[in-house]
């Protein structure tokens, strides 16, 4: 790539342009995964820093702390601003519809938390990674011997 200036490639007679690239990684590159977590590994940092449990796949993350307290939910809506001000700082863009809240214990959270001045829903179930997290142990094992009921009958329609 030149100085501001697009390049031309011919192969085949088809021409393929290059154009500068001002920020970004590019998708479906084989270096982008590990471009990318050298990227976000710094909000990582200054995360777990602030006392904020973090767990990174791809480009999902999760946040999570234990609350005992008052105290803990101010400093997890603290980290949620830490999170914002370096999405900001860095030109990425939340997807804050993605994000929501679960409580998975005693005592029950009361305080809205928010992203970007958006506040996050409260969910009771969620899956992540094929996993059905949720406060009751009987509904996750429902939810697992439905999901293995339909791959059964998948599997034996084959």
């Amino acid at each position: 790539m030149t100085h501001g200036h697009p390049d031309t490639h011919t192969h085949t007679h088809t021409h393929t342009v290059f154009l500068p690239m001002l920020s970004g990684i590019i998708q479906g590159s084989v270096i982008g995964p590990l471009l990318f977590l050298i990227f976000i590994n710094d909000l990582i940092v200054l995360l777990a820093s602030a006392g904020i449990s973090v767990k990174v796949f791809a480009d999902d993350m999760k946040v999570y702390v234990r609350v005992t307290g008052r105290t803990d939910l101010i400093k997890l809506q603290s980290s949620l601003d830490l999170l914002t001000d370096w999405a900001s700082k860095w030109q990425l863009q939340l997807s804050v519809d993605k994000c929501f809240t679960s409580n998975l214990g005693k005592p029950k959270c009361d305080v809205a938390l928010h992203i970007d001045n958006n506040t996050l829903h409260v969910v009771q179930t969620c899956r992540d990674l094929l996993v059905t997290v949720c406060k009751s142990l009987p509904k996750h094992i429902n939810v697992l011997i439905t999901y293995c009921a339909v791959l059964c009958h998948v599997i034996r329609s084959l």
